[in-house]
């Protein structure tokens, strides 16, 4: 049995893409889409787990998708192993979300390697070869569906037990529709955060103490010293999701800002090449970032930057106008 997913929009990191990977097999889920995803945030603490990213109270809500949250230990006091709960949970079409130790995950990188929590979805399993069917990042770094053995999906479930795991979380997901419509006053004011470099979180200080990140326009200035960084040591590499974070954040706008367009929700027209422009600065930051992994020349570096000061100038002149206008 095998539940369907889709290619996501956004694949930067696992914790986004997963849902995605399910609520976008419904075409009125881009609604959804283009009234969020339009902050983003850096964080400057020193080993952050997710230093950069989009801003969002939580991934997993949207009217695309119900779900349902619980802890290993809740887990632990129903009366199934977990290759039962797994089945049933796909039988009653339940996607599960849930942290493994990926040593025993094959086609991953840690995989008899290093003991290492990370997260997953299971979507599928078939009783004749006994395996399930899972998506995230392979060991070649492709997102992608792949197969584990019942026996390997246990015991990377149960190690987790014997190994550090600061997600004791799992979610069962399954996708639904309602009604649910694009809103230009949400864009407007969301856009008007990133420009302004505002504390989005400080929105949601009812629900959760509100994050100290570089918010908006604000997290080019952490991300171009990141980079910078390498300058000082060229044997490191760059981490990719940072640059295909960007360039995700543009295709989205482009997007967007199309339906916004063709949908009657703009007071007047606006130039459609310029987004597109925005993401062709984008794709060359994250193929430069890629190439210097291999290069490690550090002039590529300075590329960067001076591209990323581009697209800071242009995305605040391109914005600032679709604001005026919708």
């Amino acid at each position: 049995m095998e539940l369907k997913v889709v290619n996501p929009s956004i694949k930067s990191y696992q914790f986004i893409a997963f849902p995605l990977a399910i609520i976008e097999q419904h075409d009125e889920s881009k609604k959804w889409l283009f009234n969020n995803f339009i902050q983003l945030a850096y964080d400057n603490q020193k080993n952050s787990p997710v230093p950069f990213c989009f801003y969002m109270l939580d991934y997993t809500i949207s009217p695309f998708l119900d779900v349902m949250k619980f802890t290993r230990e809740i887990r632990n006091l129903v009366n199934l192993n977990i290759i039962e709960f797994t089945q049933k949970a796909i039988e009653n079409n339940y996607y599960l979300y849930l942290n493994v130790d990926e040593y025993y995950i094959p086609n991953r990188k840690s995989y008899t390697n290093q003991h290492y929590s990370h997260d997953i979805l299971v979507y599928g399993f078939d009783k004749n070869k006994k395996v399930f069917k899972v998506l995230g990042y392979d060991n070649t770094m492709k997102f992608a569906p792949s197969e584990v053995p019942y026996e390997k999906f246990a015991n990377a479930f149960t190690s987790l037990d014997k190994i550090n795991n600061d997600c004791e979380q799992i979610c069962l997901f399954k996708p639904k529709i309602e009604p649910y419509e694009v809103s230009g006053s949400i864009i407007k004011d969301r856009l008007i955060d990133y420009i302004e470099s505002k504390n989005t979180s400080q929105q949601y200080a009812d629900l959760r103490e509100p994050w100290e990140r570089s918010y908006g326009l604000s997290a080019y200035t952490s991300l171009k010293a990141y980079f910078e960084s390498f300058k000082r040591n060229s044997l490191e590499k760059i981490d990719p999701i940072n640059s295909l974070i960007i360039l995700e954040h543009k295709r989205l706008m482009r997007d967007r800002v199309n339906f916004l367009s063709s949908n009657g929700f703009l007071k007047e027209k606006i130039d459609l090449l310029s987004f597109e422009e925005l993401e062709k600065l984008s794709e060359t930051i994250h193929l430069l970032c890629l190439k210097f992994n291999i290069k490690r020349d550090i002039s590529i570096i300075d590329n960067v930057v001076n591209i990323m000061n581009v697209l800071k100038d242009k995305e605040e002149q391109t914005y600032s106008k679709l604001i005026e206008i919708l």
